[in-house]
């Protein structure tokens, strides 16, 4: 509750540096658990003083915590059998809130800064535990965004424009990667294979 003052006291300019500082303190372990449950708490107070974007450049560091607290080693250590699940901070997962709090008041010109961790977890062959964790931490950006008070300007229109365009990048690397591997292991029935001295190889260069 003391931090929760002194954020409030000295308003959102200084946000990012409390965030930074409880980032390099609780490192390791449950700690996580505690920076998680401490920067949505901090989100929480200050919501009514914070202004759009005010949350832009402390942005890496909260999605950051969510997405380790979410998908990390933190979140793996949670589901350990005999792992203390009595504190609150382990008990209530808090990841899900802070996403859409941060979904819903960052500049929909810095919005990237959520979606490009989630979009490298996207390329990831993911487990189906996982998966429902990537749902629902999709649904609650899904519904921070709707509460942004940018989502009814032009800029939403060119946020969808910005994702559309590097998913099209997306599939070009995947397919060129494909083509690459094809070039590689498949033989090419219209050249000419060189002579080897072996007599059986793996494959025609």
């Amino acid at each position: 509750k003391h931090l929760g003052r002194i954020a409030v006291g000295l308003g959102s300019p200084y946000l990012k540096f409390i965030m930074q500082e409880l980032k390099t303190a609780l490192t390791r372990g449950p700690q996580i658990h505690i920076l998680s449950f401490t920067i949505h708490y901090l989100l929480v107070v200050m919501d009514g003083v914070l202004s759009q974007g005010d949350l832009d450049e402390c942005a890496g560091y909260v999605i950051d915590t969510v997405m380790n607290d979410i998908f990390g080693a933190a979140s793996e250590e949670k589901e350990a059998e005999g792992y203390n699940k009595k504190m609150k901070e382990i008990k209530h997962n808090k990841s899900y809130d802070t996403a859409e709090l941060l979904a819903s008041k960052m500049l929909l010109q810095n919005f990237s800064q959520i979606l490009n961790p989630i979009r490298l977890l996207l390329r990831e062959k993911l487990a189906f535990k996982v998966q429902k964790r990537l749902d629902e931490l999709l649904r609650r950006v899904s519904i921070g965004l709707q509460k942004n008070a940018e989502a009814s300007s032009t800029n939403s229109i060119l946020l969808c424009h910005e994702i559309y365009n590097q998913s099209l990048v997306q599939e070009e690397e995947k397919v060129r990667r494909e083509t690459e591997s094809e070039d590689h292991f498949l033989v090419k029935l219209d050249s000419k294979p060189q002579k080897t001295q072996m007599e059986y190889t793996l494959y025609s260069k």
